[in-house]
């Protein structure tokens, strides 16, 4: 019986189960690490990219709202910007007499497009 029960005694067979552990909760960290890095870089990207959104929206307003005041636009239309952030493809209609409804067709410079519906008063 003495001979059974010796493996329970011996203390380097313990060494390659504590090891396997350790081993897999540092891997596991190391995994987990790297997933949030990747996942984290792809959510500023999505936020770089929204915010040079809201940007071409606002520096578009801001062109359509001097094109009426210094042009004469028709009750509907179209028109073309290009910036440096990418392209924005506006189409407009006149709602009352001072505010018109416009969709915004946005391209970034990275070929991401969004789709965007504002009203815009240009009343002073």
């Amino acid at each position: 019986m003495k001979g059974f029960y010796s493996f329970l005694r011996n203390e380097r067979a313990f060494f390659l189960p504590f090891v396997l552990f350790i081993f897999f909760i540092i891997f596991s960290v190391v995994t987990t690490s790297i997933t949030i890095y990747q996942n984290e870089l792809k959510i500023s990207n999505h936020l770089y990219e929204q915010l040079k959104t809201e940007t071409l929206v606002e520096m578009t307003k801001l062109n359509f709202i001097q094109a009426l005041e210094t042009e004469e636009l028709r009750e509907r239309g179209e028109l073309t910007y290009t910036f440096p952030q990418g392209d924005v493809s506006l189409q407009y209609e006149k709602k009352k007499a001072h505010t018109y409804k416009i969709y915004l067709d946005i391209i970034t410079d990275q070929n991401t497009e969004f789709f965007i519906e504002l009203v815009v008063n240009n009343e002073k």
